[in-house]
């Protein structure tokens, strides 16, 4: 048997179960404990194996008697869980029956799906291949229309390009032929100012031999 008693209150019962065991045979328990006393902190788990008694129908203790037997004890878990709560049995079969009834509901889908596809018309698929080749076209031209855009757009650039380099050429060539413009008018004006000054140069020589045919006179 095991149960939970209050040793410091003359081992006071809160509960527990006497477990009937066939040789050779696993048996699991699994016992939810619904507290209706005072929590107490010094509640013991404990598990007997000793001499079992029960009464008879005066009253009087009766020893059961039990053979001398091994019993391996194994995988004990006290877990303390919220009240009106499933134990952790009851909360794995439920899991399980929603799991099983999860997969024969999507059994039943594709079920459903594979007969509404034999059953379908040959005029639907005629017109599921009639669509592919609708998309297909439909993607041919989009790569055309692409390859055009593209093709567009090249010539916008070397249109671009060339009307550049002629402006840049236009531009130099105007460059050019205005510092050769200058460098003429520079020119001009350098011999104009060497002619006047040979020509003042040459007045100038005049006056004094005039001046010198005065006074030799």
């Amino acid at each position: 048997k095991f149960a939970l008693l209050d040793p410091k209150a003359n081992y006071d019962w809160y509960g527990g179960e006497d477990l009937v065991l066939a040789a050779n045979e696993i048996k699991e328990v699994d016992y939810t404990l619904n507290v209706d006393k005072d929590t107490n902190e010094q509640i013991q788990f404990l598990i007997s194996m000793g001499q079992i008694k029960s009464q008879d129908e005066n009253g009087n203790d009766v020893i059961i008697s039990t053979p001398i037997s091994t019993i391996e004890i194994d995988d004990i878990s006290v877990v303390k869980i919220q009240s009106n709560t499933k134990s952790d049995k009851e909360t794995e079969e439920t899991i399980n029956e929603e799991e099983s009834k999860t997969k024969e509901s999507e059994s039943e889908d594709i079920k459903t799906e594979e007969s509404e596809t034999e059953e379908s018309d040959p005029q639907d698929n005629k017109n599921q291949g009639t669509s592919t080749d609708s998309q297909t076209q439909d993607e041919n031209d989009q790569e055309s229309t692409q390859l055009q855009t593209e093709e567009e757009s090249k010539d916008q650039q070397e249109s671009k390009d060339q009307q550049e380099s002629e402006d840049q050429q236009e531009s130099k060539d105007q460059q050019e032929s205005e510092d050769q413009q200058e460098s003429k008018d520079q020119q001009e004006s350098e011999d104009q100012q060497e002619s006047e000054d040979q020509q003042e140069t040459k007045d100038q020589k005049e006056t004094k031999d005039q001046q010198e045919s005065k006074e030799y006179n």
